[in-house]
């Protein structure tokens, strides 16, 4: 089994994601099955659309003051997503947020890769429009999300790239104690 721990670094917050133990089982067979329903029965944080799809093998809640700011995992055991409000705003209060408000982010990185400015291997995006919906806080965090007004992202710190043609959907639903 391995550990890990997918840390967001922002100036001034220290967001907390604690990613539960892995093994090298293949996500998505009967060794490591994947509820990609967001039904209340398991654990799930999927989505697809303009980029990657991509389906959470293990993911964990990050919080900021004690809310709810984002979301790490893996697809894989060399695979691993940060997604987040791009201030990290909370995302914890049930209805909907306005994307234009509170700017979601993914970046996706083979594990272990630094996503510094000029590196080759990460990518994901910046969302500047659409809704996130947090249909439930407790004891299921449960939220959808359609996002919208999409443009490139390369590395932790730099600007919006070029854009995206398209939208991003998916859902989240986690044990949220």
């Amino acid at each position: 089994m391995k550990s890990l721990l997918v840390t967001l670094l922002v100036a001034g917050c220290q967001p907390v994601s604690q990613v539960g133990a892995q093994t090298d089982a293949t996500p998505g067979t009967a060794d490591a099955p994947i509820d990609n329903t967001c039904s209340g029965t398991g654990d799930s944080f999927v989505f697809t659309g303009a980029i990657t799809a991509f389906q959470a093998y293990d993911f964990g809640l990050v919080t900021s003051n004690g809310l709810v700011v984002g979301f790490a995992g893996s697809a894989t055991n060399t695979d691993v997503l940060a997604f987040n409000s791009k201030a990290l705003a909370e995302l914890d209060s049930v209805g909907d947020h306005d994307v234009a408000v509170e700017n979601i982010t993914g970046l996706r990185a083979p594990f272990n890769v630094s996503c510094d400015t000029g590196n080759t291997q990460c990518h994901g995006f910046f969302a500047q429009a659409g809704t996130y919906t947090v249909h439930a806080a407790h004891p299921r965090y449960q939220a959808t999300f359609s996002l919208s007004n999409l443009f490139e992202r390369t590395d932790n710190f730099g600007p919006p790239g070029a854009p995206i043609a398209g939208t991003i959907t998916g859902c989240v639903d986690k044990a949220n104690p």
